[in-house]
């Protein structure tokens, strides 16, 4: 937007030199390329773009110049269109429909794609202009020479209108699409009018499949007419054309959805009809390994499955027992990619099956399980790696692809033939493969399994906390000595599998951990076969994350380990053991301790800390020779912290906190380190970190190191304005903000805090755009104090300096930033909204009037600046936050809001706008009658995509 102001500044380009810059495109030199793409991007945003762009269009310069120029003009009027006045618009369309004309016959592909692309765009905005499609067959349709240019109109038209970046409301999308729909009965005429012509070049067919395609995706009353005309023969005869095979499955698959609506339903014969011929073709391709028609056919047959699936269960006959052959036919396929288009089926058929309450009332039950068993033996051999397979697989590679693509199918699915089945073929498998490959295999899928099995308490039985033995308990029980037995001396990409099994960081795939943390006699195998494993370089990662899981979910067992753990972290460098490594273990040592008694409690912290201790204290009088070191130990400190969650049953039997004594040893050196390395941000930052998680972890029993923290913070962020300072003080208003003998002092650090902060922002025309964390951190405190003393906050002078800042900040592009913003503005008038801040109920009065007296002061800057928002200056997709900051003030006064919106200096912006009266109606609408927060909340996002 900068450069286009620049260029808009300054006097029009020439159209020579236009031309000269476009010319450089094809240049060999990148110095030159570069120099020429930079400029034609300043040029594309500039209002000159228009007249010059259709000015080289119409003198047809050259090809190369024409394409950008083609290219810049339908990307003004993507983007752009709005900025162009009413009266210019038929003199655009008349232009772009001769340039059309023109380059019909030029032979020049590129061009006319967006000559048309740029039509299709003008047409969905241009509200004069009705039937589009209709206005092109008439002036061209009689013209062999136009056959080209009026087909790839027609493709493209449909797929404009549901194009994002078009700025129109919904209400203008469905005015479209009923134009289209009237006319879809003259384009499906033309197409097979096209078809039948001698002339037409290859191409021409390509573009039918594809307009086809499009069109039947598009739906309308037209589309009955593929059906019955030679174009249905025609979209089959292409299937085994290696140049538009792909085409005309799109338009086959596309027919055969719009066949499965009710009202076109009586159409899938005709095409179950037509499909089943081709099974021998299909079978032919999977006897010979021909991927590339053998894929087409298979999504052939696919699609109709997927249209019958749901009679496959309530309503079954020969057509659909057939279908489901003709699907496990197709996993017969060699190819493992070829095989996947089929689990768009086996997930559809999965949806309708989990809807069934008993199963046995399945008329083709054996059939659809032994389906899914045979897909199920084809997930496991395309899971096998090749034979000369060594090292790691990448799971971004193909056989990664293949293999994981695999695992959620049978995760999704695995409740036809139910878990325990499936988890002991696997376990078979695993024991008796011949090769390590097909071992690993059988593990790998299990993990889509596991989550499935193990032991579950019985209704009848949960108050005498009697185990319930499935069948899956005696698989994971055999399968645990497999995965605990592997040897160093094994494939590595095994035991990486049987390592996350016990332990993963994948959130889809489920380990063993759970089942683990259940089973305490199995934990000291599962550990030790871990501790073994992390001293393998290429599979320490891997283990350290699963000694954090199994530290999680086994912490109430896991104590008599701590000593391994803390081994493991003393040993990290000889372990070749990188800094994320030790984060996760410490996470998971962390867990344990917190479920230790109070003493052991606290002798196991102090064991841990001990570790890095020293090293703190070391480098506190010494500078370390990398800071990097002093960061890591900071942050791994921190963490620790954040994850050793005392509940009050583990507290001490005096009632004290059991890491109330290391901790405060811990903040006190934290505090001195700090002070040490005022101007090393990142170590500010992790010196802030760990007093953070100290002050959440014990709580009220730091109010000894209360004191101390708050003049430490007020003296370093005064010398750093470092941002960490204010989430530690956010976390002290959280910890002692309720405590009535502590809130002065807080208050007044929060004071300190805020008018430094304030000045900082206010420093230089960019300060917030350069500071977006401050803003965030100072905001998410101020959130905090407003809900822990609200009376104290609002009486303050404080709220009046926030807002200042708040109106600034309201169109700032940087999402999180301005969401916090948002967030602390809408608390802070919701609060003077009577019945929504339950928690200020005794002074609701009180707030009520201070809140209201902010906004009569404030409220017209700040109503003025959400205008702005939502016409131009945020992104469309941050518009309900602003929009949301407006529902409250006109909670409170909405006649005041209305005027202030319709008086805002954005407001101007509404009428200089290519906008529809209808549009400001409706929105005009929203702001004075609207009643529903979410109506509200919505009518101001369409309108601002007329402005994005």
């Amino acid at each position: 937007q900068n450069s286009a102001d620049k260029m808009a500044s300054q006097d029009a380009p020439s159209l020579e030199q236009v031309c000269s810059m476009m010319g450089l495109m094809e240049s060999h030199d990148p110095e030159q390329v570069e120099l020429a793409q930079t400029w034609i991007n300043e040029f594309k945003g500039s209002v000159w773009a228009w007249s010059l762009t259709d000015t080289i269009l119409a003198n047809q310069v050259s090809i190369p110049i024409c394409t950008i120029a083609a290219q810049i003009i339908r990307h003004k009027i993507e983007d752009s269109f709005r900025e162009l006045p009413e009266s210019s618009l038929n003199p655009l369309r008349d232009s772009l429909l001769q340039h059309l004309d023109n380059y019909a016959t030029a032979g020049v592909a590129v061009i006319l794609r967006q000559l048309c692309l740029a039509l299709a765009d003008l047409a969905v905005y241009m509200e004069a202009w009705n039937h589009p499609c209709q206005t092109i067959l008439d002036r061209f349709g009689a013209s062999e020479k136009h056959m080209l240019a009026i087909l790839e109109f027609i493709r493209v038209m449909p797929e404009e209108i549901g194009n994002r970046r078009l700025k129109v409301t919904p209400k203008r999308q469905e005015h479209v699409d009923r134009e289209l729909m009237e006319t879809s009965q003259q384009v499906y005429t033309y197409l097979a009018h096209a078809l039948g012509q001698p002339s037409l070049p290859q191409e021409g067919h390509v573009t039918i499949l594809k307009a086809l395609a499009s069109w039947l995706k598009f739906g309308g009353q037209g589309a009955e007419l593929f059906f019955t005309t030679p174009l249905f023969d025609f979209a089959f005869s292409q299937l085994t054309e290696l140049e538009t095979q792909e085409d005309a499955a799109d338009v086959l698959a596309a027919a055969i959805a719009y066949a499965s609506e009710p009202s076109t339903v009586h159409h899938l014969s005709k095409l179950v009809g037509t499909i089943s011929g081709w099974q021998s073709h299909l079978e032919t391709c999977i006897k010979e390994d021909d991927s590339d028609t053998g894929r087409v056919l298979v999504r052939l047959f696919t699609d109709l499955a997927v249209a019958y699936a749901e009679d496959m269960i309530y309503q079954p006959n020969d057509l659909t027992v057939g279908l489901l052959q003709s699907m496990t036919v197709c996993l017969g396929h060699p190819d493992a990619d070829v095989v996947a288009v089929t689990y768009h089926f086996w997930y559809r058929l999965g949806d309708f099956l989990n809807e069934v309450q008993d199963f046995a009332t399945l008329p083709l039950l054996n059939q659809i399980q032994g389906a899914y068993g045979q897909l199920y033996e084809r997930l496991y051999t395309a899971t096998i790696l090749p034979s000369d397979f060594q090292g790691i697989l990448d799971v971004n590679s193909t056989d990664g692809d293949i293999r994981y693509n695999a695992a959620e199918l049978l995760i999704e699915t695995s409740f036809v033939l139910t878990a325990p089945a499936i988890g002991r073929q696997l376990l078979t498998l695993a024991t008796s493969g011949d090769s390590w490959q097909s071992k690993e295999a059988a593990l790998f899928l299990f993990r889509a399994v596991v989550g499935k099995l193990g032991y579950r308490y019985s209704k009848q039985e949960a108050n005498l906390n009697t185990p319930f033995i499935q069948e899956g308990e005696t698989i994971v029980q055999d399968l645990l000595p497999i995965l605990t037995s592997v040897t160093a001396e094994t494939a590595i990409q095994l035991r990486r599998t049987c390592i996350h099994l016990l332990g993963s960081a994948s959130t889809y795939y489920r380990d063993l951990s759970d089942w683990l943390g259940k089973h305490p006699d199995y934990i000291p195998s599962a550990f030790h076969f871990l501790c073994q494993m992390i001293r393998c370089p290429e599979l320490n990662s891997a283990s350290a994350i699963a000694v954090m899981h199994l530290a999680s979910k086994g912490r109430a067992h896991c104590g008599p380990h701590l000593p391994d753990i803390i081994e493991i972290v003393k040993a990290q460098e000889a372990l070749g053991l990188v800094h994320s490594d030790v984060l996760d273990i410490i996470k998971g040592a962390g867990r344990v301790v917190a479920a230790l008694p109070g003493d052991e409690c606290e002798q196991a912290a102090r064991q841990l800390l001990g570790v890095y201790m020293p090293q703190l204290q070391q480098m506190t009088g010494q500078r370390p020779p990398s800071l990097q070191d002093l960061e890591n130990v900071l942050e791994i400190t921190a963490q620790f912290f954040r994850h050793t969650n005392v509940t009050q049953r583990n507290y001490k039997e005096d009632g004290s906190h059991p890491l109330a004594g290391v901790g405060l040893e811990m903040c006190q050196t934290v505090l001195n380190v700090i002070q040490h390395y005022t101007t090393e941000s990142t170590v500010v930052e992790r010196c802030n970190q760990t007093i953070q998680w100290c002050v959440r972890c014990l709580g009220a029993d730091c109010i000894e190191l209360a004191a101390n923290i708050l003049a430490v913070l007020t003296s370093v962020y005064e010398a750093t304005k470092d941002p960490s300072c204010l989430y530690v003080a956010t976390a002290m208003v959280g910890v002692f903000g309720m405590q009535p003998s502590f809130q002065e002092p807080l208050f007044n650090l929060v004071g300190s805090l805020s008018r430094s902060t304030f000045t900082l922002l206010a420093s230089s025309p960019d300060a917030l755009r350069q500071n977006p964390d401050t803003v965030s951190d100072i905001f998410r405190l101020l959130r905090k104090v407003l809900a822990a003393m609200p009376l104290r906050y609002l009486s303050s002078e404080l709220p009046a300096i926030s807002l200042d800042c708040a109106v600034h900040c309201v169109t700032l592009q940087e999402r999180g930033t301005n969401e916090e913003v948002a967030t602390y503005l809408i608390q802070l008038f919701r609060a003077a909204h009577s019945g929504i801040s339950d928690e200020f109920a005794l002074h609701q009065d009180t707030i009520a009037t201070h809140v209201t007296a902010l906004m009569e002061n404030k409220g017209e800057a700040l109503v003025h600046e959400i205008m702005a928002a939502i016409t131009g200056a945020l992104p469309t997709y941050m518009l309900p936050d602003s929009a949301e900051i407006l529902w409250y003030l006109m909670a409170i006064n909405r006649e005041a809001v209305v005027h202030w919106a319709f008086s805002a200096p954005a407001a101007a912006n509404i009428n200089e706008r290519n906008i529809s009266d209808e549009d400001k109606q409706d929105f005009a609408r929203s702001l004075t009658e609207c009643s529903h927060r979410q109506g509200f909340l919505d009518a101001c996002r369409h309108f601002g995509r007329l402005f994005a």
